[in-house]
């Protein structure tokens, strides 16, 4: 199915992260690597998320480079950190102290009970909105 995923989008950048992941999970390391090459290969001539690079070493379970990843999508505000808190992809590392330092970093640390305001429907609204501006872009909000 991932592999399908990958031909579908035309290899792209972010289905092959997953698969990379995908692989390493499945105990096929040699093919995880060869897309993780592939990744590194794309990143020097042009733009690769680092979703696709979090995701490949979160996999491999190369942890201390997936906090290198973490630190640039940090910088570039990349919109993966939005689910720092929630992704199941993120929990090996939820317990690391540099993990801890990326949720409050990015203003994650406080439960959604301390958030003023509607701050937690406009978010639910934007992640809605993301989702489905890449299929339509003729939706209105009230």
């Amino acid at each position: 199915m991932l592999e399908k995923a990958v031909s579908l989008t035309d290899r792209g950048p972010g289905a092959i992260g997953v698969l990379v992941r995908g692989y390493a999970h499945a105990g096929r390391p040699s093919d995880a690597l060869r897309l993780l090459a592939e990744l590194k290969r794309r990143n020097r001539t042009g733009y690769v998320p680092t979703g696709a690079f979090l995701n490949a070493y979160l996999g491999l379970g190369d942890y201390d480079q997936a906090f290198v990843w973490f630190e640039r999508a940090y910088q570039e505000q990349s919109n993966i950190l939005q689910f720092l808190k929630v992704h199941p992809f993120f929990d090996p590392v939820r317990a690391d102290p540099r993990f801890q330092d990326l949720i409050r970093r990015w203003g994650l640390s406080r439960p959604c009970s301390q958030w003023s305001g509607d701050g937690p429907l406009y978010f639910a609204m934007g992640i809605l909105v993301w989702s489905v501006a890449g299929e339509e872009n003729n939706f209105e909000l009230e």
